[in-house]
């Protein structure tokens, strides 16, 4: 197996060894220079340059000869990418034996849970085959929709400042409210850090990704993204599990 690049954002620092390792710099030295790398990042958005020269991948290749002029990516590298998601479980990482499941297995998984969980909640009548086709209809694209999932951001801030908790298709079916009495008691929010693995293709936007998020961030910690659909309807395997956060 060839070398894999690993990028995670546990927290600005996290973000900065991440791009430091990518580079093949110190952590130290990259924390020297990575003032002058967004006055070149503000340049570029003062020029108007900014979305072409990140998109074709030039902002890249002159960030890292800025830092490393001897950078080269080595020959069969896989990237190794962290995400975060939010969701309400037991607190246990056993919660998710199964593997973080695409939007619709993950709907029938949780249903099932809950009603082992709660006997109780039988009494809403919790139909999971009106609870998918309602789901499928919702999608944008109803053919592709178990492309779907899981949701996941590229930060760990981003997602514990989610509003993500129980699925949206409740509140689409007006079961929300509902189940959130009988859940909330039982159960906790919670954050899971994950990895999935992709070609070096998406590595600009990896990197592009990590860039803009310390450049938009040298102030405060505020929200960037929203979820992104990074289990591409695939099972992230249980292994895949780095961490969860009650």
């Amino acid at each position: 197996m060839g070398h894999i690049y690993k990028f995670s954002y546990d927290d600005r620092n996290d973000a900065i060894q991440s791009l430091a390792n990518y580079y093949l710099v110190e952590s130290n030295y990259f924390k020297s220079k990575i003032k002058e790398i967004f006055l070149y990042i503000q340049y570029l958005k003062d020029e108007g340059l900014y979305e072409e020269l990140t998109s074709n991948g030039m902002m890249q290749v002159n960030i890292a000869f800025n830092l490393n002029p001897n950078f080269q990516e080595k020959n069969d590298s896989k990237l190794r990418i962290s995400y975060y998601h939010r969701c309400l479980t037991d607190g246990t990482k056993e919660w998710f034996k199964k593997g973080l499941l695409n939007n619709l297995e993950g709907i029938k998984c949780f249903i099932n849970k809950i009603l082992e969980l709660k006997p109780e909640t039988r009494s809403l009548k919790l139909d999971i085959d009106r609870i998918i086709r309602k789901s499928k209809n919702k999608a944008f694209d109803e053919e592709k929709v178990e492309l779907d999932g899981i949701c996941g951001f590229y930060r760990y801030q981003d997602a514990i400042h989610s509003n993500y908790g129980l699925p949206e298709i409740f509140q689409d079916v007006g079961l929300y409210e509902s189940l959130e009495t009988y859940l909330f008691p039982v159960l906790k929010l919670t954050t899971v850090k994950f990895y999935v693995e992709r070609e070096m293709n998406e590595c600009n936007s990896i990197v592009s990704k990590y860039w803009e998020a310390l450049y938009l961030t040298q102030d405060e910690e505020e929200e960037l993204e929203s979820g992104l659909n990074v289990g591409r309807g695939k099972t992230i395997p249980f292994e895949n599990i780095e961490w969860i956060k009650p």
